[in-house]
């Protein structure tokens, strides 16, 4: 057991939380993936300050890392409760960046032997996402084959209750996301960091297609305001489908032309009228946007 106590603070606890994953997964992409969750995600009992850290602990000659999260526990009562939340955050985090945790070999070899029960399960997944997306305005001009082809590109992607799932400002991620189960809370964050909720999506929102569609930063965060489930759409996996037909470009950027003049008019807290854009004008411009993003041809 370890205690810490700084000048003037309480006693700490650190806690070691471990966990396996594959030798094929690359040790800093790990890393970075389990202590950006947990840093950014306000956590009971969790300490900010020293921050969580995330350590390559070994490597097993049974195919596996040996990693372990290492933080400290503010209150030593809910000890056993505040680990399991921690794993909690870190399964869900690693399986959103396409991680696995390590299995033992007789697990390997059990799925091995029932790949036709996968491939069934995968199948039946498929017409699930396939049910979703035909309830997203956006993609309401496509036809049944490019659902299918988008529905097998969907990535699931579950976070815990207080996971940022996108941060204002954001220039990297790209994803567009679908929520199948749970809350989520729009706001913006001020310059001078006041912070304002402007909407609360549910199950069968999506939020990100600006990001998706033209590359631009996120304007909003959206927190996980109870334990979310959400499929993400990455521009990779949409550039394939707007490549074999461009037209696409023009009847999204009218849908989103639309949404982002809606979006501005409930941010912005003034008259619709008397602010009322010119739609025909965002168009062309998002249109414009859209093709470069995806080096489409006119």
């Amino acid at each position: 057991v370890v205690l810490g106590r700084r000048t003037d603070q309480p006693v700490q606890w650190r806690r070691w939380v471990w966990f396996n994953v594959g030798l094929d997964a690359p040790p800093p992409k790990v890393i970075t993936v389990v202590e950006e969750v947990i840093r950014h995600t306000d956590i009971p009992n969790v300490a900010s300050n020293p921050q969580p850290n995330c350590v390559l602990m070994d490597m097993d000659d049974k195919g596996y890392a040996r990693y372990a999260l290492r933080y400290w526990l503010t209150d030593l009562v809910p000890d056993d409760p505040t680990d399991g939340m921690i794993r909690w955050h870190i399964m869900a985090a690693l399986q959103r960046a396409g991680l696995k945790l390590a299995m033992d070999e007789r697990g390997v070899h059990l799925t091995k032997e029932n790949e036709k029960y996968e491939d069934a399960l995968h199948q039946r997944e498929v017409q699930v996402r396939l049910k979703s997306l035909r309830r997203v305005e956006l993609f309401s001009s496509m036809t049944e084959d490019e659902l299918k082809s988008l529905a097998e590109r969907l990535r699931f992607a579950p976070f815990v209750r207080g996971n940022l799932i996108t941060r204002q400002g954001d220039r990297q991620s790209h994803g567009l996301y679908l929520i199948i189960r749970g809350e989520a809370e729009v706001f913006l964050t001020s310059p001078g960091g006041e912070r304002r909720v402007v909407n609360v999506l549910q199950k069968g929102d999506f939020f990100g297609e600006m990001a998706l569609l033209t590359g631009a930063p996120r304007r909003a965060s959206v927190l996980a305001k109870t334990d979310v489930e959400c499929y993400r759409l990455d521009k990779e996996a949409f550039e394939e489908i707007l490549q074999a037909r461009p037209s696409i470009a023009e009847e999204l950027s009218h849908i989103l032309a639309v949404r982002t003049a809606q979006l501005d008019s409930a941010v912005q807290d003034i008259n619709a009228v008397a602010s009322r854009p010119d739609i025909a004008q965002s168009r062309n411009e998002i249109l414009e946007t859209i093709r470069r993003f995806f080096s489409l041809g006119k």
